[in-house]
């Protein structure tokens, strides 16, 4: 019999925010949609997605022309509980959803409770299903937290939009001149200023188009537009386009979010910035990445001299690679670590729920 299956996200963005939580959880909306598409002479009618936000998310969102799926605002999260009550499966991608937040939407009837994690580290989940791409952790990890969870744990289930899928094939490795800076699309941790102020006129950059990028969220345009005019970068704000600007990168500086994955599926070595306590996942003794490095910027407390000039540094010494197959070798490993296919792994074990 045909029915629908409705899903709810809740999820919070904007300044201090950033837009991680809304790319991952579209994403992973967009292939629901296709699931339901490819059921259609089967047992599933439509799968619906909601997006459940703050009215400040709501505002931003608009302000940003960023559409997710179905939009709906709440005034609090006791409200968000009575509403998630109507659905199927909730998805929680939000930090300030600790334990006893999960154990009510847990004590609902007929739904199913899916949290996206980062750190490990909030206690009991009460989850019906657990999601984190991060390597660092495994099923050991979480099984005292969420004993009856189906896992969804390691790169290979990475949620990335689908266009950066096919971006890396658009062009040659060997053909790619420009080099990327981009520090989310908050820049939480104000790299972007410091950073080209250091890189203005230096000899080794003579061969490339820096590419400075920032985001919605990302504060001080005007000041970071005025210094990429002055040292002959290229500035991009809130682009539409990203999968095709990374894909044209040789390497990149990033701050450490979900941008690594998208970085990674095209094939871009990368410097990464950990900005962010829940990014400190991907600092593992156990986990030799390869096609990139990561800097703890938070280990530098406060000194985003130090931080800048600790990226820079290593920066260059990717670079340097350039003049071998070094850095080929090295973006060949980037795009078969992620492969693109994260969200159809997870849309496939949540329908099996």
């Amino acid at each position: 019999m045909n029915h629908k299956i409705s899903v709810v996200f809740r999820l919070d963005v904007g300044p201090g925010i950033g837009l991680g939580h809304y790319y991952r959880c579209k994403s992973l909306a967009d292939k629901l949609n296709q699931k339901a598409s490819s059921f259609r002479k089967t047992e599933y009618k439509a799968i619906e997605c909601d997006f459940a936000v703050l009215n400040r998310t709501a505002n931003f969102l608009e302000k940003e022309n960023l559409k997710p799926h179905n939009l709906f605002t709440i005034q609090d999260e006791q409200e968000f509980i009575a509403k998630a009550s109507h659905y199927n499966f909730i998805v929680i991608d939000h930090y300030q959803y600790d334990g006893d937040l999960l154990k009510q939407l847990s004590e609902l009837k007929q739904t199913k409770l899916i949290v996206i994690d980062d750190e490990c580290n909030r206690g009991n989940l009460y989850a019906d299903m657990v999601i984190n791409p991060a390597d660092t952790f495994d099923k050991k990890h979480y099984q005292q937290l969420a004993a009856n969870a189906s896992f969804c744990l390691g790169h290979q289930y990475a949620l990335i939009r689908s266009e950066f899928v096919s971006a890396k094939n658009n062009y040659p490795f060997i053909d790619r001149k420009k080099i990327i800076i981009s520090f989310g699309g908050a820049d939480t941790a104000g790299l972007t200023i410091p950073t080209i102020s250091k890189m203005i006129g230096d000899y080794r950059l003579i061969n490339y188009e820096v590419v400075v990028i920032t985001g919605a969220a990302c504060k001080n345009i005007a000041e970071i537009n005025h210094l990429c005019n002055q040292a002959s970068f290229t500035h991009l704000h809130h682009i539409d386009n990203m999968s095709e600007v990374l894909s044209q990168a040789v390497v990149a500086i990033s701050a450490a979010g979900s941008t690594v994955y998208e970085l990674a599926a095209c094939g871009v070595p990368s410097v990464f910035a950990i900005v962010a306590r829940n990014q400190q996942s991907f600092i593992s003794k156990q986990q030799n990445y390869q096609w990139c490095q990561f800097i703890d910027c938070l280990s530098f407390d406060g000194k985003t001299k130090d931080c800048v000039s600790s990226l820079i540094d290593a920066f260059y010494k990717m670079l340097n690679l350039n003049q071998s197959e070094q850095l080929l070798a090295l973006s060949n490993i980037a795009t078969a670590w992620v492969d693109g296919k994260g969200a159809e792994r997870i849309a496939n074990q949540i329908l099996k729920l």
